[in-house]
């Protein structure tokens, strides 16, 4: 499925990441927010400019489920590291173990190449994981270098979402 881009660069912000405090944030929608509220006037009562009402305009035409280009490639540059080098260690394993096994340098025993790679793909998963929920979801702000606080604020989001997506699910099937 092609997904339509953009020529010009949203940079709106509606206050839905982390902040400092980290105090009422949990309620506000993200830019990619699947249960998304109207692009009508703020809660605080803040008036728009022109320029972030034709923003808001062009974000009508996208998908509720869209991620920003900032943020997917954040999200790709934290998992890549924090997957792909375990990864690449399990991989690995293989065939140090082999050549260790091979040459008599060293006799590992056959459950420890088992172990070991277990052990680290299951720590590829693990980075791929944290990776992707501790990037900052705001396409303007880049978040910490190890996204403790983003990672705690996006899990609270997700699960949230995923409980509305339940309960708007179970409605849905009560209807019918």
């Amino acid at each position: 499925m092609a997904r339509r881009k953009s020529k010009k660069k949203s940079k709106r912000s509606n206050g839905s990441g982390p902040s400092k405090s980290g105090a009422g944030n949990a309620s506000k929608p993200l830019p990619f927010d699947i249960s998304q509220q109207s692009s009508g006037p703020a809660a605080e009562g803040e008036t728009r400019s022109k320029k972030a009402a034709a923003s808001a305009a062009s974000d009508r035409d996208r998908p509720s489920n869209f991620i920003p280009e900032e943020v997917s490639k954040r999200m790709v540059r934290r998992a890549s590291w924090l997957a792909g080098v375990p990864t690449t260690l399990g991989m690995s394993a293989f065939f140090v173990n082999y050549y260790l096994l091979v040459n008599h340098i060293f006799e590992l025993p056959t459950w420890f190449t088992y172990a070991e790679t277990l052990a680290l793909f299951g720590l590829g998963f693990v980075g791929l994981t944290y990776g992707v929920l501790s990037a900052s979801w705001e396409p303007e702000r880049e978040g910490g270098l190890v996204g403790l606080s983003e990672f705690q604020f996006n899990t609270k989001v997700l699960f949230q979402q995923w409980r509305e997506y339940g309960k708007q699910k179970r409605q849905q099937q009560a209807e019918d």
